[in-house]
């Protein structure tokens, strides 16, 4: 068993060095593929959301207010990513919170 156990050792041994050399060619260039593809993903939802957020500002001149419900509606999201679009234009002091919780807060321009 020991035998065994040591040939394994060694044959793993072998194999470390190839393994960690850096990859070269094909692989180095699907590497940086993927790199840029996750950027890619990032941005492509940055760009989304900040497009979502200006088609809130619009439905709000449009209806003086708006709801959570009305932004999940016409953006068809969820009710969290209604409200973080909320909350975040609410920091950006585009949009101004009336009420404190519940149905009956609402979302309105700021004068600014």
């Amino acid at each position: 068993m020991v035998v065994i156990l040591g040939m394994f050792i060694k044959q793993r041994n072998k194999e470390t060095p190839q393994e960690s050399k850096r990859p070269t060619g094909q692989a180095q260039k699907q590497k940086n593929e993927e790199i840029g593809g996750i950027c890619g993903v990032s941005s492509e939802r940055s760009r989304i959301k900040e497009q979502n957020k200006l088609k809130i500002l619009e439905l709000t001149k449009q209806k003086d207010k708006v709801t959570n419900n009305d932004v999940e509606k016409f953006l068809n999201v969820s009710d969290a990513t209604a409200t973080n679009y909320l909350d975040e234009l609410e920091k950006e002091g585009k949009v101004k919170q009336v009420g404190e919780t519940g149905q009956s807060v609402y979302y309105e321009l700021t004068n600014g």
